[in-house]
């Protein structure tokens, strides 16, 4: 079974440089609370193949949590004309894929 699926993921963290949409957290180093800037995104990646393909992301942003951004993507990808393009693309490199005529990693750059 191949289904679609919106999970969360860190990107990078930093204790000294950050951005106007770093999400913060306070953590504990040598016994010293410091704060932690960090960029959390959620991906819509289809599962159930050798290589989970990502379709999309979105940035989770200061004082949301992965359900709101997850819930803001899921309304973009319903209103993006090109998505119908992007699956249908997939869907021929799949069929391709299945024949041996690409590599897997190609299918990480659908347009």
């Amino acid at each position: 079974m191949r289904f679609a699926s919106i999970d969360g993921h860190e990107l990078f963290s930093s204790r000294s440089r950050c951005c106007a949409k770093c999400l913060k957290r306070k953590v504990t180093v040598r016994g010293k609370e410091v704060i932690e800037y960090y960029h959390r995104i959620v991906v819509c990646h289809l599962v159930g193949f050798d290589l989970a393909l990502p379709l999309d992301l979105e940035p989770i942003l200061p004082g949301e949590g992965e359900v709101i951004a997850a819930k803001r993507l899921q309304i973009w990808m319903k209103q993006e004309p090109k998505l119908k393009r992007r699956f249908e693309e997939l869907s021929n490199q799949l069929v391709q894929l299945s024949r041996g005529k690409i590599l897997p990693y190609s299918l990480m750059f659908v347009q």
